[in-house]
């Protein structure tokens, strides 16, 4: 699977979380300037920078929402791939086998397979 670096990057990809992320740094830079000419003080700090931490806060709320939801789907997957069963068609020892588990096979064995089947490997 891939790693959690690149589940969060990934959930930063989309075009509008990007701009979500501009807007947050341009509203940042805009309340910076803001307090710097009024003077603000500390309570004035947090008025003029909550616009910007609400976006980004939403922004990290979605990431983890996305890399959850990213997370729970790949071992939905892997369950679902556990349960459907590699059967093969196979002969050996001149003999043709049908719906042989796939992890029996031994070097030697013949697998016959046709369109769409399932290829049984390693």
């Amino acid at each position: 699977g891939k790693s959690l670096f690149d589940l969060i990057a990934e959930q930063f990809e989309d075009r509008l979380v990007q701009i979500l992320l501009a807007v947050a740094a341009l509203s940042g830079v805009f309340s910076y300037f803001e307090m710097k000419s009024a003077g603000a003080d500390g309570e004035g700090l947090l008025k003029s920078f909550v616009e910007p931490l609400v976006i980004l806060a939403i922004l990290v709320l979605n990431a983890t929402v996305g890399v959850w939801q990213s997370k729970s789907a790949e071992g939905s997957l892997e369950a679902l791939k556990k349960l459907q069963p590699s059967l093969a068609t196979v002969l050996r020892d001149g003999t043709w086998i049908d719906g042989m588990d796939a992890s029996d096979l031994v070097p030697g064995d013949v697998i016959s397979f046709r369109v769409g089947d399932k290829i049984s490997a390693d």
